[in-house]
């Protein structure tokens, strides 16, 4: 119970920001030509998991596309759901029209923003990626269980 209303306070908290970043951008902006995520965060999952300590974050956007690629720590307690800054990761898109930027993470859930700015043109992605502690990949490769073991 408490992770799913952990989950429906994030969900609504990703919502609610992203919101804000729409309504901060000019009214009469358009989409950023050509973004997208092409690996690094799957857009179509409510949360990926990971033991890794970073991320490869690519993507496509028009040339000359400021990409600023933000990366946050849910922070959950009694009082609710906080987001801590960890990193800013700052690029232009070249000639090829892709990008591609290594995002640290830390343990537990990691809010990452991917956000593009081209003159007037503006876009945004997000997703959420879990760190698990690395503790718990070393147990599951020793826990091998055999059919009909216990």
């Amino acid at each position: 119970m408490k992770k799913l209303l952990s989950f429906i306070l994030l969900s609504l908290f990703v919502i609610a920001a992203s919101s804000i970043c729409v309504l901060a951008a000019p009214s009469d902006s358009q989409p950023v030509e050509k973004f997208g995520i092409t690996g690094g965060m799957n857009l179509k999952k409510g949360i990926e998991t990971t033991f890794d300590s970073s991320r490869t974050i690519s993507g496509t956007a028009e040339k000359n596309t400021s990409v600023d690629i933000i990366v946050y720590k849910v922070v959950e307690n009694a009082e609710g759901t906080k987001l801590v800054e960890l990193g800013r990761y700052e690029t232009t898109v070249g000639l090829t029209e892709m990008f591609i930027k290594t995002v640290n993470l830390a343990e537990g859930k990691n809010l990452i923003v991917v956000k593009a700015y081209n003159g007037d043109k503006y876009s945004e992605a997000s997703a959420v990626v879990k760190r698990k502690k690395s503790e718990i990949k070393i147990e599951l490769r020793q826990g091998i269980v055999l059919p009909g073991q216990r």
